[in-house]
């Protein structure tokens, strides 16, 4: 399976990087866990690099921040590459990554094609922990 989408999320995965469109406005601690949740059931069958899409979020509550940055939603995700289109979600995002620090390289962008590149020359060669951390 290639593609899969529930009301929170759409997931495909192109050429090993997993892509995951959010699809709702808000995202609060239910969405967070039910999109890992959906995630994990539908690719957790091993490491993945990923893609953000969050063009469609217009607020991430502080749960649902503080749950993203845990090992726990981390699972099976090795690097990931945030796309964000606008220029205060930019800012709100660099702000939210550095407080709430993930256990896994995470970095934003604003350009698919940038984001896909950093994440093929930066994948790591084998699966760590999410326990570690990276700057």
């Amino acid at each position: 399976m290639n593609k899969a989408a529930n009301s929170y999320v759409s997931l495909e995965l192109v050429n090993g990087i997993l892509i995951a469109s959010y699809l709702c406005e808000t995202i609060d601690l239910e969405a967070a866990k039910s999109i890992v949740q959906y995630r994990l059931q539908q690719f957790g069958d091993k490491d993945y690099p990923a893609i953000i899409k969050s063009s469609n979020v217009k607020q991430v509550t502080k749960e649902a921040r503080n749950y993203f940055a845990t090992a726990e939603s981390c699972q099976k995700i090795n690097i990931c590459a945030i796309l964000a289109k606008s220029v205060l979600t930019n800012v709100i995002v660099n702000f939210i990554l550095h407080i709430n620090k993930p256990p896994i390289p995470v970095k934003l962008f604003s350009d698919e094609k940038i984001a896909m590149k950093w994440l093929i020359k930066n994948k790591p060669k084998q699966s760590h922990s999410v326990k570690r951390r990276f700057s």
